[in-house]
């Protein structure tokens, strides 16, 4: 009887183990391709923006913008005598006009703010000239103090 017994038990495992699934049925396994293709998309949509975001701070323009604000008292008073930008910084360049205009953040040991600035030049050989420079400190509810150019002309009103 025990050894019937011994049997039975042994039969009802084996029973168990081939009521298990696959891993991955066969009728799901073509989500594997779509999964890795999403990943590759998505690692190079990050790699992308970086280097986009990369190439503007490489600009002249940002150059020059990061120049004029070194020059300013409230950038000194708000932010600190060291500062940095974000890593995220946005850029509408226009070639036919001649004009760069870009937002983005610089931080210090002070604080924070946000940066808008345009940029124009009447050639390709010639430097970028800041036209328009702000800075806002204090979040959405803060100030804003315009430092080169007039305040009712600001980037992206025309």
């Amino acid at each position: 009887m025990n050894s019937t017994h011994d049997e039975h038990t042994e039969h009802a495992a084996d029973d168990r183990q081939e009521d298990k699934l696959p891993l991955l049925p066969r009728r799901k396994r073509f989500l594997i391709p779509i999964i890795i293709l999403l990943s590759v998309t998505l690692v190079g949509a990050v790699a992308g923006a970086l280097i986009g975001f990369g190439s503007i701070k490489r600009s002249g323009a940002f150059k020059a913008t990061a120049a004029e604000l070194e020059q300013h008292d409230a950038v000194r008073r708000f932010v600190g005598d060291s500062f940095g930008s974000g890593w995220l910084v946005l850029g509408k360049h226009d070639k036919h006009n001649g004009t760069y205009d870009l937002t983005f953040t610089i931080e210090g040991p002070l604080g924070e703010a946000a940066v808008r600035s345009r940029c124009e030049r009447d050639s390709e050989d010639d430097p970028w000239q800041v036209t328009y420079l702000d800075i806002g400190v204090g979040g959405r509810e803060g100030e804003v103090y315009t430092l080169v150019g007039d305040p009712d002309d600001k980037p992206g009103s025309n």
